[in-house]
């Protein structure tokens, strides 16, 4: 996908995408650009009253509640996905990217359920550990983190709106059904290349994300920031399909945007592959330094 290109795409990742009427969502003010300058909410601590002030934003109706039970007490809790329009205003637009404005944020793409799987069954990998998840959008691999033991979550997405609509109120609905969980939390907004270089960020040990291969400047732009945000004992959780039609990412053009980046000095070891041979196969990645 060209940024510069003036047309969007709607291609299907998989996994729940129901749309919701305009009145559903929180806002419905014009979607605008992302800031260039970052911008950071948090951290804040898991307390009892600011859950209650995010999960109230939680729907209850409409859209209706979906949820992934990633063990016996362990419920991620998301929503059926609203469309662009409903963040424009203008009731037609349909585009899953809409690009230099929008990238997806609302729904939760096919990947995003294979990667909080993951995490939740390897809780070594998150435990205790400070994690962000980049193009985060419904958070469902985030919370699953928190879930699993990580002491600091940070849910970036390229959009306000979806960290207000989405983000915040499904990680808090989820957090209230497990008020033994203890963590702090943090949002920001933004495009990668900017939103991480000033101050507001923190540190993090763990960087995960799911579906943001999707074309080659993602891929690209991703290699960069785990390049620039990634301690050398830390890792990265990527989840991916193996190509993104439409578009031209996946598994391949990450891998080699990878190899290019950090001189050479990041590896790309694949660690889980599903689907068979009558489906697209999806992976996930872990990104670490060279020892």
């Amino acid at each position: 996908m060209n940024e510069d290109t003036a047309e969007g795409f709607v291609f299907d990742f998989g996994g729940p995408s129901e749309e919701i009427p305009v009145a559903a969502c929180s806002s419905n003010a014009p979607l605008e650009a992302a800031n260039a300058v970052p911008n950071w909410l948090g951290p804040f601590v898991c307390a009892a009253d600011v859950v209650r002030m995010w999960s109230s934003a939680y729907p209850t109706a409409v859209p209706r509640q979906l949820a992934l039970q990633l063990s016996e007490g362990a419920t991620v809790l998301y929503q059926t996905a609203a469309r662009v329009a409903a963040l424009e205003g203008d009731g037609k637009d349909s585009r899953d990217i809409v690009p230099g404005k929008y990238y997806g944020g609302l729904k939760v793409w096919s990947c995003a359920p294979d990667l909080a799987t993951y995490v939740h069954s390897h809780l070594e990998l998150v435990a205790g550990k400070r994690v962000v998840e980049v193009g985060c959008g419904q958070a469902v691999p985030l919370i699953a983190a928190a879930l699993s033991g990580a002491i600091a979550v940070t849910g970036h997405d390229y959009n306000q709106e979806v960290i207000d609509i989405c983000t915040l109120p499904n990680l808090a609905a989820s957090l209230a059904l497990r008020p033994d969980v203890q963590c702090s939390i943090q949002t920001g907004y933004g495009d990668w290349e900017t939103s991480f270089l000033e101050g507001g960020a923190g540190a993090f040990d763990v960087i995960i994300g799911s579906d943001v291969t999707f074309d080659p400047t993602a891929c690209t732009k991703l290699a960069a920031l785990l390049a620039r945000l990634l301690p050398h004992d830390g890792i990265a959780l990527i989840a991916t399909k193996q190509y993104y039609f439409g578009t031209n990412g996946g598994l391949g053009e990450f891998e080699e945007a990878v190899q290019k980046s950090a001189n050479g000095q990041l590896t790309v070891q694949r660690v889980l592959r599903l689907g068979d041979g009558n489906e697209m196969q999806r992976h996930i990645v872990l990104v670490s330094w060279k020892r």
